[in-house]
C-alpha cells in the first residue's frame, strides 16, 4: 500500500512552493525576454513540448504507477485543457487561444494551487507532479503576456467566460458517459479545498460559476489599470 504524508493546506511544504512559483512565473520570462530576443518562438515551442509531456504524462503515471482507472485519469479538469490551450498559444503564438487561456491559466490555476485537490504532501511525488504542471500553465500564460506582449481585452473577459459554460456543458456528459467527475460537476474534490464551504450539489457549481465570473473580472483589472495609464501617458507625451 502506499503510504505518504497528508498534505498540509498553507502548511510550510505549500506556502515554500506556492511562492516558488509566483517568483519564477515572472523571473523566468523577464529573463528570456532580456536575453534571448532572437529565440522567442523558440523558447515557446520549448515550454509549449514540455506542457503537452506534463499533461499526456499525468494519465499514464496515474494507470501504470498508482493503479488508477483510465477514466478518471483523464487531462479533462480545467487546468488539464488549459494546459493544452496554453501549449497551442505558445507554439502557434495565438492570440485568440490566448484571450481565453489568460483567463483559464491565471483564474483557474492559482485558485488550484491555492487551494489543490491533492491528499499526498510533500515529497511524494504526486505533490511535485500537481504543483510541476500547475506552475507550467502559469508559466506559459505569463511568458504570452510578459514576452509576446498580449493583452486581454474586456471583450475577452465575455470570451473566456463563454468558453468556460461551454466547456462544462461539453464535459458534464462525458462525466456521465465514463463516470468520471472532470470539472467536479457531479461532485466536490475529495481533498479539502475551498469547494467545501460552497454548499452541496448543485449550488456549489452556482457558487462556482459566480465566482469564476468576478475572478476573471479581478484577471482582467491589471490591464484596464494599466492601459488606462499607459493611455494618459502616450497622450502627455503627444
Amino acid at each position: 500500500m502506499d503510504t505518504y504524508n497528508a498534505f498540509i493546506p498553507f502548511g510550510i511544504a505549500h506556502v515554500s512552493t506556492m511562492l516558488i512559483i509566483g517568483v519564477m512565473m515572472f523571473v523566468i520570462p523577464m529573463a528570456l525576454k532580456k536575453v534571448n530576443h532572437r529565440r522567442v518562438l523558440g523558447n515557446a515551442r520549448i515550454l509549449a513540448a514540455l506542457l503537452i509531456i506534463s499533461e499526456l504524462g499525468k494519465p499514464l503515471i496515474s494507470v501504470l504507477v498508482y493503479n488508477n482507472q483510465l477514466n478518471t485519469s483523464l487531462p479533462l479538469h480545467l487546468c488539464g485543457i488549459a494546459a493544452f490551450l496554453t501549449a497551442w498559444t505558445l507554439w502557434c503564438r495565438s492570440y485568440r487561444s490566448f484571450e481565453v487561456v489568460y483567463f483559464w491559466g491565471i483564474g483557474g490555476g492559482i485558485p488550484a494551487i491555492l487551494s489543490p485537490d491533492l491528499l499526498a504532501g510533500f515529497p511524494h511525488p504526486a505533490f511535485f507532479y500537481f504543483f510541476v504542471s500547475h506552475g507550467l500553465i502559469l508559466l506559459g500564460v505569463m511568458y504570452a503576456t510578459i514576452v509576446f506582449r498580449f493583452r486581454p481585452s474586456f471583450a475577452s473577459v465575455g470570451k473566456a467566460i463563454i468558453a468556460t459554460l461551454v466547456l462544462m456543458a461539453v464535459i458534464y456528459p462525458i462525466n456521465l458517459l465514463l463516470n468520471s467527475n472532470y470539472m467536479y460537476l457531479l461532485a466536490k474534490p475529495q481533498a479539502l479545498t475551498l469547494m467545501e464551504f460552497m454548499g452541496q450539489w448543485p449550488w456549489y457549481i452556482l457558487a462556482l460559476t459566480i465566482i469564476g465570473i468576478i475572478v476573471y473580472l479581478l484577471c482582467y483589472l491589471p490591464f484596464l489599470i494599466f492601459g488606462k495609464y499607459e493611455d494618459k501617458n502616450n497622450h502627455q507625451t503627444v
